[in-house]
């Protein structure tokens, strides 16, 4: 509900579509942290090879998506092309990485409280770096994030 708060502002709405792949996402999201923490890592694999893992089996998972006929990215400028690649690295990569380390070394259940930080974690940049203001009910949606967490992580 906290997510769903902060992402819809203005006149915007929610999709129906954009809605079942959040829930898909949480959905595998859940699913692979929960069998990470049963499994747990190979004992010879670092968190590099176990995120070079997980991100090429979610690219074969997307190929089809890219296949569909989604638009091309013939218009993408100098800038644009940049900007894929600090997401590539920085926001994907590099956020595998540490992802990975924290399913290594702390228990799965504060590690699936993390996930909802995320998006209050781009909302707080934003506001940081480009100067968004909220809507007193995106900042309701933050502190029901917050909130969950903490409530969440108490023992």
């Amino acid at each position: 509900m906290g997510v769903g708060l902060i992402s819809v502002s203005g006149g915007e709405h929610l999709d129906a579509l954009g809605v079942a792949y959040a829930l898909g996402f949480a959905g595998a999201n859940a699913l692979g942290t929960t069998l990470f923490g049963r499994w747990g890592p190979p004992p010879e694999s670092t968190p590099l090879e176990q995120m070079a893992w997980e991100l090429t089996l979610g690219g074969l998972m997307l190929l089809p998506v890219a296949w569909s006929g989604l638009p091309a990215l013939e218009g993408v400028d100098t800038g644009g092309w940049a900007a894929l690649a600090f997401m590539s690295l920085v926001g994907t990569a590099l956020a595998a990485i540490v992802w990975q380390r924290g399913l290594n070394i702390l228990p799965v259940q504060q590690v699936s409280l993390l996930a909802p930080l995320s998006p209050l974690t781009a909302v707080l940049l934003d506001i940081a770096f480009v100067g968004r203001v909220l809507s007193p009910l995106q900042w309701l949606g933050a502190a029901l994030v917050l909130g969950s967490v903490l409530l969440s992580s108490r023992k």
